[in-house]
């Protein structure tokens, strides 16, 4: 229990508090790029459609370490 009573000091909960202003940016960034570009690829024509949602999934079939020099150069 005393690890309990320690996450109720200062210091944890500025951490705690620091992650949960974190996140909720992080949503509310998804959320805004998210469903317009959902929107927008849901109204193109089918041949269109087709290409936007390749360009969209296309960073998630790289491989990891790829990713992972990609974010230094950036």
């Amino acid at each position: 229990l005393e690890n309990f009573a320690r996450l109720l000091e200062p210091v944890y909960l500025q951490v705690i508090g620091t992650s949960i202003g974190t996140a909720a940016i992080t949503t509310a960034l998804a959320l805004l790029l998210g469903f317009p570009t959902a929107y927008v690829i849901s109204r193109l024509p089918s041949r269109w459609r087709v290409t936007a949602l390749i360009l969209v999934l296309l960073p998630f079939w790289t491989n990891f370490l790829i990713r992972t020099y990609a974010w230094i150069i950036i």
